[in-house]
């Protein structure tokens, strides 16, 4: 299963909350508001640990990072920003993201 879809930042380390209906375990996400930033890759064999969760991206050919700004939290409906990059969750910016099923 894989949804699509946006959310606003608010620029807090208790950032918005996406609902999907399904813990997800690989996300992507876009700050399409501003220029320069990346397309940030999440999964969960990564390790997200809810502090320095180490993520990719897409457009960059760097390895691996972790970063205590750029942080995702899961739960059973979906997932929650708990980072307040630029990258995933700054202040009034708008961002896409495409989210796929964790497996049962």
């Amino acid at each position: 299963v894989v949804q699509c879809g946006s959310y606003t930042g608010n620029g807090s380390s208790t950032g918005p909350t996406v609902t999907l209906g399904w813990q997800p375990q690989w996300l992507l996400i876009k700050n399409t508001s501003a220029s320069g930033d990346v397309w940030v890759m999440f999964d969960t064999v990564r390790g997200q640990t809810g502090s320095n969760d180490y993520f990719l991206m897409a457009d960059n050919s760097g390895a691996e990072a972790s970063d205590s700004t750029v942080r995702v939290d899961y739960n059973g409906a979906g997932f929650q920003i708990t980072g307040n990059s630029s990258s995933i969750n700054g202040s009034g910016n708008t961002y896409v993201y495409v989210a796929i099923r964790a497996t049962s």
